[in-house]
């Protein structure tokens, strides 16, 4: 078991789930707060880290469950191979089930908060903002002016107030909160796009220095090499000058040892020689006197 792939996925989904878990309360706790005023800049930017953090954490656990899915239909097509007990495939697709419910759960949630903070933050924007003239003229002013009777759009309305330099006396600025907030958001994509470029620089320059850095490693292993190479070599061309002397002294001992041999066999065959004349001249003698 302790080998079983799918235990160690599940081990790996139990850790996401905590940090998902803690993301999530963090994540509640700011959203409601947002609800009850509003949050300051550095808490801004926490709720979006937070949102991201939790997001990308829930698609991580989903690619987990992907797996471990497989690997259960894998294992029940196959009983007889991998001889796990139907128990054992029970609980595991009790825990896929639970671990799917759990971030439907979150994903429900996060997805309802984002749809009422779109409606209050609509509803802010086009409630009408009281100026000078009070708000008991603003109906008949926003008519006389052309805002509410003469079919004027948005476009025209804004317009009219950029060209007078301020709007009509004892109206409405119905578009003011509108406008801020596309200024805002335009300057808010802004800076989010600097950064985004400013990371990605970032994280140029630390891949250009990894690469530089294995370019150097690898210069050096190649200088290594080509020594090493040469050295081998000046081994090789000692060893074959060696090898050069020592056939050439073999072959002048083998020379010496021909020459020894023919001046020995010419011994023999001399002492053969006067062998045989002795033995005749023995003959003779006996043969004759």
């Amino acid at each position: 078991m302790s080998e079983d792939p799918f235990f160690l996925v599940k081990e790996d989904v139990q850790k996401a789930m905590r940090s998902s878990e803690a993301l999530f309360k963090r994540w509640t706790e700011l959203t409601q707060l947002q609800q009850t005023k509003p949050l300051s800049q550095s808490m801004l930017e926490e709720l979006r880290w937070t949102t991201g953090e939790l997001n990308q954490s829930l698609k991580a656990i989903d690619w987990d469950i992907e797996d471990l899915e497989e690997t259960v239909g894998i294992v029940e097509a196959n009983p007889a191979k991998f001889q796990i007990p139907q128990k054992e495939l029970q609980e595991r697709r009790a825990f896929i089930t639970m671990t799917i419910k759990f971030v439907r759960e979150m994903r429900t949630t996060m997805q309802q908060a984002d749809a009422e903070a779109q409606r209050a933050q609509r509803r802010d924007l086009m409630a009408p903002a009281p100026t000078r003239g009070g708000s008991g003229a603003a109906p008949s002013a926003a008519a006389g002016n052309g805002l509410g009777g003469n079919g004027a759009t948005p476009a025209g309305a804004a317009a009219a107030l950029s060209s007078n330099g301020k709007q009509p006396a004892g109206g409405y600025n119905r578009y003011a909160k509108l406008e801020a907030s596309i200024t805002q958001d335009n300057a808010d994509y802004i800076r989010g796009e600097q950064a985004r470029q400013q990371q990605l620089v970032a994280e140029q320059d630390v891949q250009i220095d990894m690469i530089s850095s294995q370019l150097r490693t690898v210069k050096e292993m190649s200088t290594t090499i080509h020594n090493e190479l040469d050295r081998q070599n000046d081994m090789l061309d000692t060893l074959g000058n060696d090898m050069d002397n020592t056939e050439n002294r073999l072959t002048a001992a083998l020379k010496k040892a021909d020459k020894v041999l023919e001046l020995s066999k010419d011994k023999k065959q001399t002492c053969c020689i006067v062998l045989l004349i002795i033995a005749i001249i023995v003959m003779m003698v006996v043969l004759f006197v």
